[in-house]
């Protein structure tokens, strides 16, 4: 039976984590442009300047929906009205949600996209934890109580199997790691449980430790790995579908709505910053071996398959195997249409020498591969020095000059160099796109080319979308448009930031139609039996049920999982007046964005 991801989200309601972020808002805009969803909520984390509707507001107005401006000014349709923030927080009990939203998103909600974490490759492993690993817990253990679920979709990272020997190739299951504490082999649970309950120091050793002895690069990729444990192995509700999506290194978007768009440093954006800004100097200086395969992934694929997923898992809603797993998803290129370093570098070169950035270190040569390449950590090493020192002295003299832009665009540049020029991620992977693949042919054919699960080059080149990608890049870090030419063909046109009044008014509409569904909400509410209400509470603050194959191991599992709540200082959800779980300073860290 052909497949519809349209149909599927027909009248239902979405509640999406990470909207903000950058795949998030991909995801949101497509929701908006390409279903007939009924309602999305937006979980939001209020700021002191900043009130969370006001955050959805200024992202709206933002040139990602521009097709959808052009819609709501031509008098067509006005989608905005569909989109409400619920101030929010996933490392808070509850998720942070008052009471008339509780009741709101139990009512009400019947998918779950989760995008938010924290993305910080190198954080503390307790700071990694307690946003990604519990603020998932807390995440089901509320929407067990949502009497409309129909399916959730949380969103991790292919690096999840950093730990796989090189060129290995990863199926879409789960690869359970040999977790141990003192030589004791302990469950995902367990050891979180444990880490938590620990100084940060000792966390960090302990975890540091156990992530060499099995070959794990980064914390990040290490938490999102129990992560994903914690989700397969999880019932939310009966027969409600569990899906995970993987993406490899997002790239800027390929097709609609905004060919080139990128607002994020994070993975791609972030070595291709360091690249143009001439921190790559050389060929000895590069962490990649010249045949190693550059996992890139367009931002739209990934928001694709997301939303499809979740489409997928709503359709076996009820059936009586939706429960049982999670089903996995790889957002990557690399089994579909591999990119070797060696191609990917060398349309790198030809584009920055073709439209050189007006800030780049000394002496930059942006390196083209001409021939094998394999990488030593001496040469690594020597390269990070160079630059270093360089930034030092170039910096320096920007700093005296008062240029604080172009100084924070050199340290950004450095900061990304540092992270991405490791031989230990370039282990050149090739993750199994079978599920994204059969996705996209049981769909309906109209419905394939704005559902593009999998990347092809069946429609645009790596060296065209490379270009399109540049651009897009040199747009956001230099505020520069990049024209093309017989070395440069690519896509990408800047689209300006507007507010159509249209728009505003569309807003305004949101706002009062929301105020009056709240109001008639919490009349509602108000009128309904104390039993039920006494339901939906003991539904929200129990604690989700193990999918184990035996009543010892779940039972287990439940003390487990409690330990690990209360290690994190979650109290139960009647208390109001519970403190976050992680302090405000660790909020101020960039990274709080999208997986």
């Amino acid at each position: 039976m052909p497949f519809s991801p349209k149909q599927q989200y027909c009248g239902q309601t979405v509640l999406l984590t990470g909207g903000l972020g950058y795949l998030g808002s991909i995801v949101l805009e497509q929701l908006l442009r390409l279903t007939e969803v009924k309602h999305i909520y937006l979980l939001v984390r209020g700021k002191k300047q900043h009130a969370a509707s006001k955050r959805v507001d200024t992202l709206l107005c933002g040139p990602l929906f521009h097709l959808l401006h052009k819609e709501a000014a031509a008098g067509k349709r006005n989608v905005f009205s569909k989109v409400q923030a619920i101030e929010g927080d996933l490392t808070q009990p509850n998720l942070g949600l008052s009471e008339q939203d509780m009741r709101t998103l139990q009512q009400e909600v019947g998918i779950i996209l989760h995008c938010g974490a924290n993305i910080e490759l190198e954080a503390d492993v307790q700071m990694t934890l307690k946003n990604n690993y519990m603020g998932t817990m807390e995440m089901m253990r509320v929407a067990a109580s949502f009497e409309e679920l129909r399916s959730f979709v949380h969103v991790s990272t292919y690096f999840v199997n950093n730990h796989l020997p090189r060129n290995s190739t990863v199926k879409e299951q789960i690869y359970p790691l040999p977790l141990t504490i003192n030589g004791t082999r302990v469950s995902h649970s367990e050891y979180v449980a444990a880490m938590l309950s620990m100084s940060a120091e000792q966390a960090n050793k302990q975890t540091g430790d156990l992530m060499r002895s099995l070959n794990f690069t980064s914390t990040y990729a290490f938490g999102k790995h129990l992560t994903e444990q914690l989700v397969d192995g999880t019932i939310i509700r009966p027969g409600v579908s569990r899906a995970i999506v993987r993406p490899s290194l997002i790239a800027s978007i390929a097709y609609d709505p905004y060919p080139g768009y990128i607002n994020s440093y994070a993975g791609a954006g972030g070595y291709t910053m360091g690249y143009a800004l001439g921190f790559f100097q050389g060929i000895k200086s590069v962490a990649y071996g010249s045949d190693t395969i550059l996992d890139l992934i367009p931002a739209d694929i990934v928001g694709s398959l997301v939303i499809a997923a979740g489409a997928a898992a709503a359709a076996t809603f009820g059936s009586p195997s939706a429960d049982r797993t999670a089903v996995i998803f790889h957002a990557a290129s690399a089994e579909s249409a591999p990119l070797t370093i060696t191609r990917s570098f060398s349309t790198m070169a030809q584009f920055w020498r073709a439209n050189p950035p007006p800030l780049c270190l000394p002496a930059t040569r942006y390196v083209k591969f001409k021939g094998e390449h394999n990488p030593t950590p001496e040469g690594i090493s020597g390269g990070a020095k160079s630059a270093k020192l360089k930034i030092k002295l170039v910096g320096g003299l920007l700093k005296l000059a008062g240029k604080a832009r172009e100084y924070r665009a050199l340290k950004m540049g450095f900061k990304a160099f540092s992270v991405h020029n490791s031989m230990a991620y370039g282990k050149s992977f090739v993750c199994a796109v079978d599920n994204g693949r059969a996705l996209m042919n049981q769909m309906l054919d109209k419905e394939k080319a704005a559902w593009r699960c999998v990347w092809q080059e069946a429609h645009m080149s790596w060296e065209q979308y490379g270009d399109t990608f540049q651009a897009g890049v040199r747009r956001l870090l230099f505020r520069m448009e990049s024209p093309t030419s017989k070395k440069t063909l690519h896509n990408f046109k800047y689209v300006a930031t507007a507010k159509p009044t249209v728009l505003k008014m569309g807003l305004k509409k949101a706002a009062s139609s929301d105020s009056s569904a709240s109001s008639s909400r919490a009349s509602s509410a108000s009128s309904a039996s104390s039993s039920r209400a006494s339901g939906q509470a003991g539904s929200a603050a129990s604690t989700p049920r193990s999918n184990s194959s035996s009543s010892s191991a779940s039972t287990a599992e439940a003390a487990a999982v409690q330990e690990v709540m209360a290690a994190a200082g979650v109290r139960s959800s009647s208390s109001s007046s519970s403190k976050a779980v992680v302090s405000p300073k660790a909020f101020q860290r960039e990274a709080i964005a999208v997986a």
